[in-house]
């Protein structure tokens, strides 16, 4: 068997180096269809515990789907409609300009009630590209691309707590 890794367009993504704010916004990305499989439940939950210590942290999701619903629910139950940004769908050139401004790039992909499961996803290739740190979950093949504590951080899927 042979494994065929798809690619991006690394002029779209130039990569530039990356250090936190002392004064501002901490943006932190995440990208997606708003769906079960990309854990926006689960990185909104997350983010709660983030947003206690940091509280000039904000979450911007970038994306459209079936979930969005749920996901502003979850926002509200969270008392964080402030502080969690739904952006709605953008094309690739938008993506870019986004991840230039961000700080930390999140996934939290998860198996879906249906069973459906991640291949290893662009966004995070694009974010990672793009000199971005990523935190991410073990899940499918997004190991084969993030390194735990080397090249990102990975957490075990579904949990908002490590």
């Amino acid at each position: 068997m042979h494994v065929l890794y798809g690619g991006i367009e690394l002029d779209l993504f130039p990569y530039s180096n990356r250090t936190l704010p002392t004064v501002g916004e901490i943006r932190v990305l995440s990208v997606g269809r708003l769906v079960d499989k990309k854990g926006f439940v689960t990185l909104i939950k997350a983010f709660k515990r983030i947003y206690t210590k940091y509280p000039n942290a904000r979450l911007h999701i970038i994306g459209a789907g079936e979930d969005e619903k749920k996901i502003k629910f979850t926002i509200a139950e969270y008392n964080l409609k402030d502080v969690v940004i739904l952006r709605g769908a953008m094309d690739s050139k938008r993506v870019s300009d986004e991840l230039k401004e961000a700080h930390i790039f999140c996934l939290a992909s998860q198996t879906a009630k249906n069973g459906d499961i991640e291949g290893i996803p662009n966004a995070l290739k694009e974010a990672m590209a793009s000199g971005l740190p990523v935190v991410s979950t073990r899940h499918a093949g997004i190991p084969e691309l993030i390194e735990h504590q080397r090249t990102g951080y990975l957490a075990p899927e579904k949990n908002d707590m490590e």
